[in-house]
């Protein structure tokens, strides 16, 4: 059984950008470059100078990335990051942080959005490659469709969050609740 993938904040950084859009939220699509600027800042990552005309290459970025959490296999999550990481021409390159840890990193990307491609595809690359794809998964509850990571010990999650689980289980008591007693006929 894989292992779930360290707590990275960019991790957390993929999970809240592609999260922007959620058929709960009014409005559903909640992308702006302001959200993503205070994502960045959040998860700790460098600030970019996006522009209100990056907004629709956000849009689409997003939904590059989905298919990593929404595929049903491994080999469609992993061809859709590495579909992200060609189509910004990324490069490999090795780095040393400060604790002398030695790691492979992709960088590259054209202007800022190239960059934020890069940098959301190399964090959800190291995931799957160490916490195994079937960690990555979209909200079973409809109409949610948001991306989660399991980390649960039985790697067993089907929701988002506590809120889909709850609406589930409560539609799933009514439905039995009507066939133990389906009323007059």
């Amino acid at each position: 059984m894989s292992s779930v993938p360290a707590d990275d904040p960019a991790l957390e950084l993929v999970i809240d950008f592609l999260n922007t859009y959620d058929d709960l939220a009014t409005p559903p699509d909640r992308l702006s470059i302001q959200r993503v600027t205070e994502l960045l800042d959040r998860h700790g990552q460098p600030a970019l100078a996006l522009r209100a005309s990056d907004l629709e290459s956000l849009r689409r970025l997003r939904e590059r990335l989905r298919p990593a959490f929404a595929s049903p296999d491994a080999a469609g999550k992993a061809a859709a990051v590495d579909d992200v990481l060609r189509t910004e021409s990324a490069r490999a390159t090795v780095v040393v942080d400060d604790a002398g840890t030695v790691a492979l990193r992709a960088t590259g990307g054209d202007g800022p959005v190239g960059q934020l491609a890069v940098l959301l595809a190399d964090v959800l690359a190291r995931a799957l490659s160490t916490g195994g794809a079937d960690r990555f998964g979209t909200c079973a509850a409809d109409p949610c469709h948001c991306v989660y990571l399991d980390r649960t010990r039985s790697a067993r999650q089907r929701y988002c969050c506590q809120l889909c689980n709850d609406r589930m289980a409560a539609a799933a008591y009514r439905r039995r609740s009507r066939a133990a007693n389906p009323g007059p006929a």
